[in-house]
C-alpha cells in the first residue's frame, strides 16, 4: 500500500508539472506575440513616419522648384522685355502650380507649389488679404545701408529735428531711446548718440555681448538692442503669414498678445530690410549711363546710340556740362546787388550771355561742341536736365538750347531717361525707397521728404490703381504735379521707381494638403541674371495659409 501511494503521489507532482509547464509555454507565447505585435506595429509606424518624411523632403523640393521657376521667369520677363504681365498680382502664375503632371498620372501624390506676397504692399499694408505674386523689397528701410545715408548728411550732434536726425523715429511704437539704439548697434564707432546705447551697456548685462557696430547678419538681431521686444519686432503675425488668423484677433486669450482690433500689426519685420540690388542697372539689365562721366566723348556716343535718347539729348547734355544751365529768372534777381536801381540794371537777357570762344586749345568737336576744355559743369542728378537751358557754342554759333526733356513731355520718355541714368552707382548708395510701394513709415524716412510729400504721394498713389507698381517709374510723381521740380532734385538720389529685388513666400504641398514646406527668399534680378541672395525656411512655423490656397 505504501508504494501504491507513493505512485499516486508522483502522478500527481507530474501532472502538477505539466501544468506549471503549459502555463509558462502560454506565457512564453503571449509574450512572443506581443512582441512581434509591436514589433508589427514599430514598423508600420517606421513605415508611415518614412512615407511621410519621404513626402515632406518633396513638398520641399515642390517650395525649391517654385523658387526656380520664379528665377527663369524673372529673367524670361527681363530677357525678351516683356513687362505687361503682372508680378505683383498673379494668380494665374503664381497660384497652385503643379510640379509634375506625370506623378497624377501614375495614381502617385501631386505636388504643387504656390507663390504669395510676403510685403506690406503700400497701401495694403495690413489688409491681410492673400496676394497671388511677388512683394517688393525696396518698400522697406534697408537698416545696412541707410544709417551710412543719414551719416553724410547731417551730423548726430546737430539741432535738427528728431525725424531729421534719425527717421526711425518714424515707426510705430518707435521711441527716441530704441531709435538711436539701432543707429549705435550699427555704427562703426563707440560713442553712443544723444539717446542711444553702446558697448558699456552691453557690456553690463547679463550675460553680457557686445554691440554689432557693422552691418547687421539678419533683422532678428535687433532683438539684441536696448530696447527691441519681440512684440515690436514680430507684431501679432505670430506665424509670419501676413494674414490675420484667429489667434492673431483674441486678446490675451491664446498667443500672441494682440489688441483685438481686427487689423493685423506686422511689426517692425515687415518694414525693415537688409538687402540692397546688387548692380545699378536699369529695368532691363543694361549698365546705366554715368551723365556726370569725365569722358564726354563716350558720353555723348552712349547717349545718341540709345533709340529712345538720340542724339538730340546727347548735344543738349554735352552743353549742360561745357557751358552750364542758364539761371532761373528768380535766381538772377536774388543775386543782383540791392543798391542797383532799375535804370542801372541789366536785362535779363543780357545776363544770359553765351560763352566766349576764345580758346588755347584745339577745338575738340563732339556734336557740334568743343569738348577740348573738358567737363566744368557738374550734374548732380538727373533731374537737373529736366526743363533746363544752355547757352552754348554750336558748331561755331551762340545757341540756347532748350533740354528735350521735360516735365511736360510722355511720361514714358521721362521715365527712361530717369531709369536709364544716373550720376552716381546704386553700389555707392544702397538701400533706395520705391515711391510706388512703400509705405507711409518708410517714405517718412526719406531724406528731405516732408509729410506733406509723403501725403501727397499716397494719395495720387492709391488712384492710380497700378497692376504693376514695381516698375511704374518714378516721372508719375512730376507729370502729376504731386512733387515740385525742385523738391523731385532734393529726393531724387533716394527713390527708385523701378524695381528689381524682390521678397515672396513659396509654398510646397502634396495635392491633399498633408505635407507642406514654406520658404521665405529674396531674389536680386539687378545683375546679369537674377539671384536668390536670401532663404529661410519657415516650415516651423506653420503652413500659414494652406486652406485659402486650396478652397
Amino acid at each position: 500500500m505504501l508504494a501504491a501511494g507513493n505512485l499516486a503521489a508522483g502522478n500527481k507532482v507530474q501532472r502538477e508539472n505539466r501544468g506549471i509547464v503549459l502555463l509558462l509555454v502560454l506565457v512564453v507565447v503571449a509574450m512572443l506575440a506581443l512582441g512581434g505585435y509591436s514589433f508589427v506595429r514599430l514598423m508600420m509606424a517606421e513605415s508611415k513616419a518614412a512615407r511621410f518624411h519621404g513626402i515632406r523632403v518633396k513638398a520641399r523640393s515642390a517650395a525649391n522648384s517654385g523658387v526656380d521657376y520664379l528665377v527663369a521667369l524673372i529673367e524670361d520677363r527681363r530677357r525678351r522685355g516683356i513687362w505687361s504681365e503682372s508680378l505683383y498680382d498673379n494668380p494665374l502664375r503664381f497660384r497652385n502650380i503643379p510640379v509634375s503632371a506625370s506623378s497624377a498620372a501614375r495614381n502617385r501624390t501631386a505636388f504643387q507649389f504656390s507663390v504669395i506676397s510676403d510685403g506690406v504692399d503700400g497701401d495694403h499694408s495690413r489688409s491681410g488679404d492673400i496676394r497671388f505674386g511677388l512683394s517688393d523689397e525696396a518698400a522697406r528701410l534697408n537698416l545696412n545701408s541707410w544709417p551710412w545715408v543719414v551719416h553724410l548728411l547731417q551730423d548726430p550732434e546737430t539741432e535738427l529735428p528728431l525725424t531729421d536726425r534719425n527717421p526711425l523715429i518714424a515707426f510705430p511704437g518707435m521711441t527716441p531711446e530704441i531709435a538711436d539704439a539701432i543707429l549705435d548697434w550699427i555704427d562703426p564707432d563707440n560713442e553712443p548718440r544723444p539717446n542711444g546705447a553702446e558697448e558699456g551697456y552691453y557690456l553690463s548685462m547679463r550675460p553680457s555681448y557686445r554691440p554689432r557696430n557693422g552691418p547687421m547678419q539678419s533683422a532678428h538681431e535687433l532683438l539684441m538692442v536696448r530696447g527691441v521686444t519681440p512684440r515690436l519686432l514680430y507684431g501679432e503675425d505670430a506665424n509670419q503669414n501676413g494674414v490675420l488668423d484667429p489667434n492673431e484677433n483674441d486678446g490675451a486669450r491664446s498667443y500672441p498678445d494682440d489688441n483685438q482690433d481686427g487689423i493685423l500689426d506686422r511689426g517692425w519685420l515687415a518694414l525693415f530690410s537688409l538687402q540692397s540690388e546688387l548692380v545699378d542697372n536699369d529695368r532691363v539689365g543694361r549698365p546705366k549711363i554715368l551723365v556726370d562721366s569725365s569722358d564726354l566723348k563716350t558720353l555723348f556716343d552712349q547717349l545718341a546710340g540709345d533709340p529712345d535718347l538720340g542724339e538730340e539729348v546727347a548735344r543738349f547734355v554735352l552743353a549742360y556740362r561745357v557751358f552750364g544751365p542758364i539761371p532761373e529768372t528768380d535766381e538772377i534777381e536774388a543775386e543782383r546787388p540791392q543798391e542797383t536801381t532799375p535804370e542801372d540794371a541789366s536785362p535779363v537777357e543780357e545776363v544770359e550771355a553765351f560763352p566766349e570762344t576764345e580758346t588755347n586749345q584745339s577745338p575738340q568737336l563732339v556734336g557740334g561742341i568743343d569738348i577740348s576744355k573738358g567737363p566744368i559743369h557738374q550734374i548732380q542728378t538727373p533731374a537737373d536736365i529736366i526743363d533746363a537751358r544752355v547757352a552754348a557754342i554750336v558748331d561755331g554759333r551762340p545757341t540756347e538750347l532748350t533740354s528735350p526733356i521735360t516735365i511736360q513731355a510722355a511720361t514714358v520718355d521721362l521715365d527712361h531717361w530717369l531709369d536709364r541714368t544716373a550720376t552716381i552707382a546704386t553700389s555707392e548708395l544702397r538701400g533706395r525707397i520705391n515711391v510706388n510701394t512703400a509705405p507711409r513709415e518708410v517714405l517718412m524716412a526719406v531724406p528731405l521728404m516732408t509729410g506733406d510729400m509723403v501725403e501727397a504721394i499716397l494719395d495720387s498713389r492709391s488712384r492710380r490703381r497700378s497692376a504693376d507698381p514695381f516698375h511704374d517709374g518714378i516721372a508719375w510723381i512730376l507729370n502729376q504735379n504731386v512733387v515740385s521740380l525742385d523738391d523731385f532734385k532734393r529726393i531724387e538720389p533716394y527713390v527708385i521707381g523701378n524695381s528689381r529685388l524682390y521678397r515672396m513666400q513659396v509654398l510646397g504641398y502634396s495635392q491633399d494638403g498633408i505635407a507642406v514646406s514654406r520658404i521665405r527668399c529674396i531674389i536680386d534680378a539687378s545683375g546679369p541674371t537674377p539671384v536668390v541672395v536670401s532663404k529661410r525656411d519657415l516650415t516651423d512655423l506653420g503652413h500659414g495659409v494652406m486652406l485659402r490656397i486650396m478652397q
